[in-house]
């Protein structure tokens, strides 16, 4: 819901863009609101990790077995030729887990989700001093001119955020997702014997 809130507040802007571009008076109010939601999102997520690591102390989480024994960095360059995975993101997360297991996964997850609502904030207050510094009808000259108060720089950043977070979000869940399968028999996400037979 964070990164769906994210792109609300970028349509947006172009509405308020294109608003006036036909003549009328351009506002941010929806773009506000949009940024407020995600970074709620994204805290409430940070919130959720926090209680996962309580929950994995309390219940004295280990690593499955297949963890320790399968080719992990077969099966991350096997699902990176099938376009499953980013590579770099696999091995991000590989080097995550290399001392701590799931544990580094989720410090790690939880300090990217801290800078994202960081980011958040950053191109919010960015927004507030765009609409206080123009008066209605002067955004679309603002952003395109590159003026004082251009918060595209802020919005590329927290896209290429995101992009990063999702990444290794998504390798995460692909690598415990094999290990699970590994643990009960149930075969791996790969559809190319060649790929299975390299990393068994």
């Amino acid at each position: 819901m964070a990164r769906a809130q994210l792109e609300h507040s970028n349509i947006a802007l172009e509405d308020a863009i294109l608003t006036e571009l036909a003549g009328g008076l351009g506002g941010l109010e929806a773009m506000e609101a949009a940024l407020a939601q995600s970074e709620a999102h994204i805290l409430n997520a940070i919130e959720r990790c926090n209680l996962l690591k309580v929950q994995m102390d309390d219940e004295g989480y280990v690593d499955l077995p297949p963890y320790r024994s399968m080719d992990m960095l077969g099966l991350g360059r096997a699902m990176a030729r099938q376009r499953m995975v980013q590579e770099d993101a696999w091995m991000d997360v590989l080097e995550w887990r290399r001392h701590d297991g799931f544990y580094g996964v989720l410090k790690n997850i939880r300090g990217a989700l801290v800078d994202l609502a960081a980011r958040t904030r950053q191109l919010h207050a960015g927004m507030i001093k765009l609409a206080a510094m123009n008066p209605l009808g002067k955004i679309e000259e603002t952003l395109e001119n590159n003026r004082e108060g251009n918060i595209k720089r802020e919005f590329a950043e927290l896209y290429s955020t995101w992009n990063w977070f999702c990444a290794r979000f998504s390798a995460s869940s692909l690598l415990s997702t094999e290990v699970w399968y590994a643990f009960n028999n149930n075969g791996s996400l790969l559809n190319d014997p060649a790929a299975l037979a390299k990393i068994a």
